[in-house]
C-alpha cells in the first residue's frame, strides 16, 4: 500500500470514528513497520478531496458515490445526527391500530365435569366449590347404571371449565363464545374418554350448553346434585331420568 493509499485509508476511518492505533516499537523479529504520519482531524472538504483522488468521473458509479454518502454521515456530529432521527421520528405518523375493545357484556360462571363409569357428568358450581357428597352421589349414580362395569368403581374424576378464561376486554367474553369455549371443552373429554353418554345435571347448566351439537350418542338433562341432597326425594326423578342411558325402561 502507497503512502496516498494509507493516508486515504486514515481520512476513511477517521470519518467513520473508526479509532486508529499505530505501534510505537517494532516486534523483535520482525519486519520493521512502515509508519505513516496521522493527517490532522478530518474535515468535510478534506474527505470530498480524498475521494476525489483517482476516482472516475462517471455520474453513474455507484461505489464513489455510497463511499461519499458515508463520509458525509460519518462527518456529521453525533448531536446534530441524533436530534435529526428525533426529529424524523416525531414527524412519522403513528400507524399501529388502536385496540377496539368488545363491545359484548362478559359472562362468569363455572361448571365441573366428572367423568364416572362410562358417562360424563356436567354441572354448574355457583361458588366454584364441589362438596365431597356431590362427587359421591355422582358415583353411586354411575354405578347403578353400570353394576358390572369396573370403571363405576373407580373414584370420579373432575375437571373444571370457568369462564371468562381471562380478562382482556378486547375478546368477545359474551355468552355466546362461552357456549363455543364450553362445547369445545366437552368435545375434548369425549373424545379423550370414549365416554358413551352426557348427563347435563341441574338447569343452570342446561342453559350454558344449550342446544349443543356434540358427537354424542346420548346427551340426557336431569336435576343437579346439590337438589338431590337437599331434597332426596328427587332422586327418584333424577334416576328415571338416567336410567334411559342403558337402555331400561
Amino acid at each position: 500500500m502507497t503512502p496516498t493509499e494509507e493516508h486515504r485509508r486514515i481520512l476513511y476511518l477517521q470519518a467513520m470514528d473508526i479509532p486508529i492505533y499505530v505501534s510505537q516499537a517494532d516486534c523483535l523479529g520482525a519486519r520493521p513497520t512502515t509508519r505513516v504520519a496521522l493527517p490532522p482531524p478530518v474535515t468535510p472538504d478534506a474527505v470530498r478531496a480524498a475521494t476525489a483522488v483517482d476516482a472516475p468521473t462517471h455520474e453513474n458509479n455507484a461505489p464513489v458515490g455510497r463511499i461519499a454518502k458515508v463520509l458525509d454521515v460519518a462527518s456529521t456530529p453525533k448531536h446534530e445526527a441524533s436530534t435529526t432521527a428525533v426529529t424524523a421520528a416525531q414527524s412519522t405518523p403513528a400507524t399501529t391500530p388502536s385496540a377496539t375493545p368488545s363491545t359484548t357484556q362478559a359472562v362468569r360462571f363455572s361448571l365441573v365435569l366428572f367423568r364416572a363409569g362410562r358417562w360424563l357428568w356436567l354441572e354448574e358450581t355457583p361458588d366454584g366449590m364441589l362438596a365431597s357428597d356431590q362427587v359421591q352421589l355422582v358415583a353411586a349414580m354411575a354405578a347403578a347404571l353400570d353394576k358390572k362395569g369396573a370403571s363405576a368403581k373407580a373414584k370420579p374424576v373432575t375437571s373444571q371449565f370457568k369462564w371468562p378464561p381471562h380478562n382482556n376486554a378486547q375478546f368477545d367474553l359474551g355468552e355466546e363464545a362461552a357456549r363455543v369455549g364450553l362445547e369445545a371443552f366437552l368435545q375434548r373429554h369425549i373424545d379423550e374418554s370414549g365416554c358413551s353418554g352426557l348427563v347435563i345435571m341441574g338447569k343452570a347448566a342446561v342453559l350454558r350448553l344449550g342446544e349443543s351439537a356434540l358427537s354424542m350418542t346420548a346427551i340426557t338433562k336431569t336435576l343437579g346434585t346439590r337438589d338431590m341432597i337437599m331434597q332426596p326425594d328427587l332422586k327418584k326423578q333424577v334416576w328415571s331420568d338416567i336410567k334411559s342411558l342403558t337402555g331400561g325402561g
